[in-house]
């Protein structure tokens, strides 16, 4: 009862109030926010039934190490769709800049700083 009481209204404010009054304020329109946001729900639940079922068919025992080993599948592989599917042009470019930057082999931060 109460956690549904909760649940309701915390869902209903993220899922419709709060995105109607941000797309408002920094000028997105909603239909486009509603369509990346069904598009990154459907690949992201797609991939979770995938694991989901391939946990189910192998029968992967309950025991934490079990549970650490398919988290760290699901994250290794979640990274690059996460990566491909939710972000778009920018954000690439954004994400690698800053990649770039920490890394210090090969990088062109890196080599700008070398050869400087």
């Amino acid at each position: 009862g109460v956690a549904l009481g909760t649940a309701i209204p915390l869902l209903a404010n993220q899922l419709i109030f709060t995105p109607f009054y941000t797309c408002r304020v920094v000028g997105l329109e909603v239909r486009r926010f509603y369509a990346a946001l069904l598009r990154a729900a459907v690949v992201t639940g797609g991939f979770l039934w995938i694991l989901w079922m391939g946990v189910v068919r192998y029968g992967v025992p309950p025991t934490y190490p079990a549970i650490l080993a398919v988290s760290g599948v699901a994250a290794v592989a979640y990274f690059p769709l996460g990566f491909y599917v939710v972000l778009g042009a920018e954000e690439h470019a954004l994400v690698l800049n800053l990649l770039s930057g920490l890394w210090p082999f090969g990088s062109r931060a890196a080599a700008g700083r070398i050869e400087r």
